[in-house]
């Protein structure tokens, strides 16, 4: 009898240490989940200040609308994006158009398109934004600011040194060759890893190249090179007709100290009730290549496969997406995608619009979606010719570079 209730106290024993342990666990296995729920953790693969600001900007306002949802934030070191995206687990990922076909190609990224049609992206936004992230037939990435490539020039500083108004082709190849001979140098203000030679270098080359196959190109390069080749034999463009800019070449432009500049539209408000500053419609050196203005962007947004975090994505890319961050963008920057907001005041934000909106995949700089070791090796040939080392065999050169 004793053996019995001894038993049946070791059972109730058991009973209510299993009946508090489950407890227990759905306890945590909640709590667990709400930490899991209210975390959103973005891997920023970005070099470029200026894009770093728009995405601090995006973060900072989406975190005071949305207190409850810690935002941690994972920076790239090195070329570490494919190892720390295999390894570590990240919600969304920001990145340029170059590293998203590498993860792409690594089977690393979702398909956006539920965010898009979820946004209402392709009808609220030009296509440049969605068209960047369109890769083999599907969509891995949402581009968040489109920067165009313009040429900013002073009409009271062209006047005071008797040059015409780069209102087409011709008079731009004589304003540059005019600007040559007097020694002055264009600034430059681009992105972190793009220099004037990548501009060069999409403005000569055809587009939807298959850039992947290097011998693809070969007809395209050598066309190129010879075409930079006879402006620079010509005096249009040479290795001092370009400059490194910064943001204080801008405020000289704004006060004509300088003649002109060719800078991301980013400070594009810089000159908003600027009247004698003007922007050309394109920056073609060449009659026999349409093309519109080249357009960089350095800030996709791409969903990495093993992200299991799907609302609070959804409140992110629908918040940076919306109207009232986009207004707040183009409040800073004057720029957006954003077809409702860009029809905005101002004739220089209206042009940069209108740049936007007729713009494409393909319009993106040419070296934003090439192979690093590949944009090296052709932007040092650029150099070469532009010092006058022009020798007909930079081809045959880049292909050995690349081995």
């Amino acid at each position: 009898m004793r053996k019995i209730l001894k038993m049946k106290k070791i059972i109730i024993f058991i009973c209510i240490s299993f009946l508090f342990f489950s407890i227990g666990c759905k306890i945590l296995g909640k709590k667990d989940s709400g930490e899991r729920e209210n975390k959103l953790n973005i891997y920023l693969d970005i070099k470029d200040k200026h894009s770093l600001e728009v995405i601090k900007l995006a973060i900072d306002e989406y975190s005071k609308e949305n207190s409850k949802i810690k935002i941690d934030i994972t920076n790239s070191i090195g070329n570490s994006i494919k190892k720390d995206i295999s390894e570590k687990k990240m919600d969304l990922i920001i990145t340029n158009p170059n590293n998203m076909a590498v993860l792409q190609n690594s089977g690393l990224l979702s398909d956006v398109d539920i965010y898009l049609k979820k946004n209402k992206i392709d009808e609220n936004f030009h296509k440049i934004i969605y068209s960047v992230g369109r890769y083999n037939d599907k969509y891995y990435g949402i581009g968040l600011v489109p920067y165009t490539v313009e040429f900013f020039y002073n009409k009271d500083k062209l006047k005071d040194l008797k040059i015409e108004e780069p209102k087409d082709i011709d008079k731009l190849k004589k304003l540059l060759k005019e600007l040559n001979n007097k020694n002055i140098s264009i600034p430059t203000i681009l992105t972190e890893n793009i220099d004037m030679n990548d501009l060069i270098l999409s403005v000569f080359m055809e587009k939807n190249l298959n850039l992947s196959n290097v011998k693809s190109m070969e007809k395209h390069l050598k066309e190129a090179f010879q075409k930079i080749n006879t402006l620079q034999k010509q005096g249009v463009i040479n290795n001092n007709t370009f400059k490194l800019g910064n943001e204080s070449s801008i405020k000289k432009l704004a006060n004509s100290n300088i003649p002109a500049v060719i800078s991301i539209s980013y400070y594009s408000n810089e000159f908003k009730d600027k009247d004698n500053i003007e922007i050309i419609n394109n920056l073609q050196l060449d009659e026999n290549l349409k093309s519109n203005l080249p357009i960089i962007i350095d800030n996709v947004i791409c969903v990495p496969t093993n992200s299991e975090n799907n609302e609070n994505i959804h409140k992110f890319i629908g918040y940076v997406y919306g109207d009232k961050f986009q207004k707040k963008l183009y409040n800073k920057t004057g720029i957006t995608a954003n077809k409702k907001i860009s029809k905005k005041e101002g004739h220089i934000q209206e042009k940069i619009n209108k740049h936007i909106e007729e713009s494409s995949g393909k319009d993106i700089i040419i070296s934003q979606t090439m192979q690093e070791n590949l944009r090296m090796a052709i932007i040092s040939k650029i150099e070469k010719i532009l010092s006058g080392n022009y020798t007909g065999k930079e081809y045959e050169e880049i292909l050995q570079e690349i081995k």
